[in-house]
């Protein structure tokens, strides 16, 4: 079903295809979808921690909603992962983006097993976590840009993402960080994955991969 659905939202961009849908656009769109579909159940669950600024990651210390953030977490894993699974091109792995989408699932995964309140420990270790997804992504988007044809647009949203990125990381303990700090990591971080996404749809989405089935 999923695939009927996407194969047509996708045909009306004109998507150079193999059977319909190319593999990793299709299976990064549902890491995404899956991302942001249980996050929203979380929201959903316990509204309020939109306004504690204690980002996405209070989900995952909320005994309410610690399932369905797993949940999300774990399906955006392996989605991304099934995504790059058969990547090659012209015969040749396609090593960058192979290697910083895997990473990218695995921290993902990462991220449910460092509960950041559980102890100080667990905390710097979620927060070197988080900060390597931000690097990863940021890089990998960056890289994107450098070939992809539509630079202007994909400047604008490589300056949202930046700009995204700033806000979540002054919203991180902001009266430690700088006096007046900002409170809005969890719209941060949201911000700065959607900015992502759009910049690997942007870029990717009509490249020719070569899949092996």
């Amino acid at each position: 079903m999923f695939d009927v659905i996407f194969n047509r939202i996708l045909s009306f961009k004109n998507i150079s295809t193999k059977n319909s849908t190319p593999s990793f656009i299709r299976d990064f769109i549902y890491s995404q979808l899956s991302l942001l579909l249980f996050l929203f159940v979380c929201f959903l669950i316990t509204p309020i921690v939109v306004f504690t600024n204690e980002g996405v990651s209070a989900f995952g210390v909320n005994i309410q909603t610690i399932v369905p953030y797993a949940i999300g977490y774990f399906l955006c894993s392996y989605f991304l992962g099934r995504s790059v699974k058969y990547m090659i091109h012209d015969g040749e792995p396609y090593k960058l983006i192979f290697y910083a989408i895997n990473s990218i699932a695995i921290l993902f995964i990462a991220l449910v097993f460092t509960p950041y309140a559980i102890n100080t420990p667990f905390n710097w270790i979620h927060t070197i976590i988080s900060t390597l997804l931000f690097l990863i992504e940021l890089g990998l988007a960056i890289y994107l840009i450098s070939f992809s044809k539509k630079k202007f647009i994909n400047i604008l949203l490589i300056i949202g993402q930046i700009l995204s990125g700033i806000i979540a990381m002054f919203s991180v303990n902001p009266s430690s960080v700088t006096p007046g700090g900002l409170d809005l990591l969890l719209q941060g971080e949201v911000l700065f994955q959607l900015f992502f996404v759009s910049i690997i749809l942007n870029t990717l989405s009509k490249y020719k991969f070569n899949y092996i089935n």
